[in-house]
């Protein structure tokens, strides 16, 4: 979700300057940095790399915002997202070995930076690439140069726009370069659903002026020891929209795989909890919500933060880290909290428990196997992974609600919000199917 801040920066920016009358009237509306400036610093205000950091007053309208130059934006109806497509959760990725660099901890890795590093130095770009020795070249923030594009209408039903660029600001994560042709790389430390385009559009046209080779954009998401990585064309390099999937690869890092037996032991050695609830001393305690919180990545993400904020976080905060609507990531806040990894303490501040900080103080091969048996053990879950290690494959969300429906944990909802639930169950195994090696 878009920093708080930011929205209310914008609201008073629209409501200043009339800017959906203006783009109504006019198509779109041109604001300069330092117009912006008078409420927040632009490099706050204008940067949105997914769909749900758009402040509110944006996606009410249908408009979004791209940089003109250094000191100019338009904002618009343009269609500036991406959906990402990911490989099938069913796919065993391909196993790279960890690179032995001193300098290089693979086991430790924080940012987009680090994880290039690590996937190029395990041969994972050589795949990426077809290449057994990409060149990597030097990149950062550099100038765009001037190029015009047709961006589409974020109604389907209207004329694309016309943009003309003129040395706006533009990052590149990476570049790697072979004989016949240039890889350009934009990378994310975390599972995200969408990108916007402008991260790999305006590199693209920067570096066409630059070589004859055909350029191949390239998103690269890493979370957990595992590498999503999409290689692109653009089908038109005048239409920022013409953005067309050629490949897609996964990438683990062989740290401590864990096989079919493995989870047989942690299953085996993990008992059905009790319907977790917040207060284990009141008479009455409340129920924590059965989770609905379908990727455990992100719970992960979570705990990976909070051990770092020993004070917690609010739930805006977290709303902020997740780049979520609110109830979405209080989804996610309970989800930790019904394994037992978070807690919240009286002033309504969410903080990682005690379990939590062991485990995510642990190496990660012990983290994983850890993560394992706190799903194995959640009520519902247990029932559920008994019949993943059966038929050594994930049930499906109808499966699970067959098997489980009836389960006390389950008593306080409908059919319907059951159901939902369920989906969140076989987000989960589908998890700890993907930590297998195959």
């Amino acid at each position: 979700m878009a920093d708080s801040q930011n929205e209310k920066a914008w609201q008073i920016l629209f409501e200043r300057h009339h800017i959906p009358a203006e783009v109504a009237r006019h198509g779109s509306y041109r604001i300069r940095a330092d117009t912006i400036k008078t409420v927040r610093e632009p490099r706050l205000m204008a940067k949105f790399d997914e769909y749900n950091a758009l402040p509110a007053i944006f996606r009410a309208h249908q408009l979004s915002i791209l940089p003109l130059s250094r000191v100019e934006y338009v904002i618009g109806p343009f269609r500036t997202f991406h959906e990402l497509e990911y490989m099938a959760q069913f796919q065993t990725p391909k196993s790279l070995p960890v690179p032995m660099l001193d300098t290089l901890d693979a086991t430790q890795i924080t940012g987009e930076q680090q994880a290039l590093s690590v996937l190029y130095h395990s041969g994972g770009m050589h795949d990426v690439c077809g290449h057994p020795h990409p060149s990597s070249v030097q990149v950062g923030r550099m100038g765009s140069g001037n190029f015009e594009f047709m961006i589409a209408h974020s109604r389907a039903d209207q004329p694309p726009h016309t943009v003309a660029v003129h040395n706006a600001q533009i990052e590149i994560d990476a570049v790697y370069e072979t004989n016949e042709a240039v890889f350009l790389c934009e990378a994310k430390n975390r599972h995200i659903r969408d990108i916007n385009v402008r991260q790999l559009y305006y590199p693209y046209r920067t570096l066409q002026a630059r070589t004859q080779k055909p350029i191949y954009p390239v998103t690269i998401i890493y979370t957990n020891y595992t590498f999503h990585v999409a290689v692109y064309t653009f089908s038109d390099p005048h239409r920022y929209n013409s953005l067309d999937m050629l490949r897609q690869h996964a990438f683990r890092l062989n740290t401590h795989q864990l096989g079919w037996h493995d989870l047989e032991q942690i299953y085996a050695h993990t008992h059905e909890a009790a319907i977790p609830t917040y207060a284990h001393t009141h008479k009455d305690p409340k129920r924590i919500p059965f989770p609905q919180a379908d990727d455990f990545d992100k719970i992960i993400r979570l705990l990976e933060t909070l051990v770092q904020k020993p004070a917690g976080m609010h739930a805006d905060d977290i709303t902020d880290f997740l780049q979520y609507v609110e109830r979405q990531s209080d989804y996610y806040a309970n989800a930790g909290q019904y394994l037992g990894f978070i807690s919240k303490d009286a002033h309504g501040r969410y903080q990682i428990s005690a379990t939590g900080e062991r485990i995510m103080k642990r190496p990660w091969h012990l983290q994983q196997r850890d993560h394992i048996a706190a799903i194995f053990a959640c009520p519902v879950f247990y029932t559920a992974a008994r019949w993943m290690l059966q038929h050594r494959a994930v049930p499906t969300g109808a499966t699970i609600y067959d098997m489980a429906h009836h389960h006390p944990a389950l008593s306080e909802y409908n059919e319907t919000t059951i159901r939902r639930r369920m989906q969140t169950v076989q987000g989960w195994l589908q998890w700890v199917y993907a930590q297998l090696s195959g």
